[in-house]
């Protein structure tokens, strides 16, 4: 019986034929996936009305307390906000429920398209193939596949999505009301962003290595279990045991220089944001002393650019899980040998 041999990858990711996989699976789901990021859309632009909402009560509760406002008007504003706040939380309510609601679907039926596409890819290819390649491995590469779908459409659509939205909101609105915050906030965020995905590319290769080597250490185990009577019958226990003692060393390894790319990574993130909120608050503050800004503004583009960081940080995570899953499917297609399918 022949051995089977562990194919080396190469340390390169082709990011193009791995969207277009995806692209080809969630095409047929093309109406319900912009309805979905219609939901987005409106969920957050949801967020800043809210934030609008409060910046309007400041202002307002300002002139009421200096005595530029009667107190009936005050009120009848009061109760305005109040009754559009509420509004918003049926909406944001009723959005959340339809999101999830066509998110799993979605999900569901491309992940089983996927696999059982790549299965029966996987079961007509000759014997040959089959007795030089680990089971175990083919194994962990089509749930992985699997896996993968479901996090790109996760990543689209919770990560990535909202950020772009959140952009264009927030930008709209402050051009209107401060150019120099919205210029600032601007510049923060391509800074943020531009740092994170040249960290990202630098760490390309370590992820891989990495990857690679957790595969190797799952495919020995479920070919070292597959056969285990035959090692009993040799008696090649302490063989297997250092054998394992060396692959579990070199995936440790291989984590470790991957996972130290991290310490640049957020250590630069938070030079960035830090200095991105100081310029905002100085310069707002300075607009305040000169009466060319009130205080309902300040906190409103403080709002805002706070509201903005999480899906800042979640459009990088999203970004680092996108790498992850175009690795997956690399690696599926390296693996197999698969040319682009094409789906009926």
């Amino acid at each position: 019986m022949k051995k089977p041999k562990e194919e080396k990858i190469d340390l390169k990711i082709d990011f193009k034929y791995n969207l277009g996989i995806y692209w080809e699976f969630l095409s047929k789901y093309k109406i319900l996936f912009f309805v979905i990021l219609s939901l987005v859309f409106l969920f957050e632009a949801l967020q800043v009305t809210e934030k609008y909402i409060l910046k309007i009560i400041i202002d307002n509760g300002t002139k009421f307390s200096e005595g530029g406002l009667d107190y009936n008007i005050f009120t009848k504003i009061l109760l305005i906000a109040a009754l559009v706040y509420i509004g918003i939380i049926i909406i944001r309510t009723i959005n959340r429920w339809f999101y999830l609601h066509f998110i799993n679907r979605i999900e569901a039926n491309i992940i089983v398209e996927l696999k059982r596409k790549f299965f029966s890819h996987i079961i007509g290819l000759s014997h040959s193939f089959h007795t030089t390649h680990k089971t175990g491995s083919l194994i962990s590469r089509l749930t992985r596949g699997g896996r993968a779908m479901e996090k790109m459409t996760d990543a689209i659509t919770f990560n990535l999505a909202p950020l772009i939205f959140q952009l264009i909101i927030i930008s709209s609105s402050l051009i209107l009301l401060d150019k120099l915050s919205a210029l600032i906030i601007g510049l923060t965020v391509i800074t943020f962003i531009s740092y994170s995905l040249y960290n990202q590319m630098l760490q390309q290769g370590a992820s891989l290595k990495a990857n690679e080597a957790e595969d190797i250490e799952k495919a020995n185990i479920s070919d070292i279990f597959t056969n285990i009577d035959s090692i009993k019958y040799f008696g090649k226990e302490d063989y297997i045991k250092n054998k394992f003692s060396k692959l579990t060393k070199n995936t440790r390894d291989a984590f470790i220089n991957h996972w130290d790319y991290f310490r640049w990574f957020d250590s630069g993130q938070a030079i960035i944001i830090g200095i991105g909120t100081f310029c905002l608050v100085y310069f707002s503050i300075v607009k305040l002393m000169n009466n060319e800004m009130g205080i309902g503004t300040i906190v409103f583009i403080y709002t805002i650019f706070s509201g903005l960081l999480g899906p800042l940080f979640g459009f990088m995570w999203g970004m680092r899980q996108f790498s992850m899953i175009c690795l997956l499917m690399e690696k599926l297609r390296e693996r197999l040998k698969i040319k682009k399918m094409q789906l009926s």
